[in-house]
């Protein structure tokens, strides 16, 4: 093969590929905002961090509040949760909902999308490939 040859074919396959994958920024695990008022916690930026996952505000939402035995309401940019949580609880629920639902099992990267495949919920990774099952939220 030719390396004018060569060099069109890589070409053509970086085109090709996902946008996340030609971008070398590092993740960051979001830190959480918290403040409590009265009996209730106050996820300041909680819509920036379902963002930063890529992932639907209710579908987090659920899930914090199932870990921490809570109803839970959205209002504007924030997660108000019925009961006081610490920070650090939450903190810990942000990650293990990451690992869940984020990080790729095979290759660990978070460039990954949950997709609905007859009943089951699939987290499909732009990075490696990987199409992987995950678990229902609450069971």
């Amino acid at each position: 093969m030719s390396r004018e040859v060569y060099l069109k074919l890589l070409k053509r396959a970086r085109a090709n590929l996902p946008r996340v994958v030609e971008e070398h920024s590092r993740f960051t695990m979001p830190t959480v905002k918290v403040e409590i008022f009265g009996n209730q916690t106050h996820i300041l930026n909680f819509k920036d961090i379902a963002d930063k996952f890529n992932r639907n505000y209710s579908h987090l939402g659920l899930f914090i509040s199932r870990e921490v035995g809570a109803p839970y309401i959205l209002r504007g940019e924030k997660l108000i949760l019925s009961r006081k949580v610490k920070r650090k609880l939450i903190q810990q629920k942000i990650e293990k909902y990451a690992k869940l639902y984020v990080f790729c099992p095979v290759c660990g990267k978070p460039d990954t999308v949950l997709e609905k495949k007859d009943r089951i919920i699939m987290l499909k990774c732009h990075v490696c490939g990987a199409i992987s099952p995950v678990p229902r939220i609450g069971g």
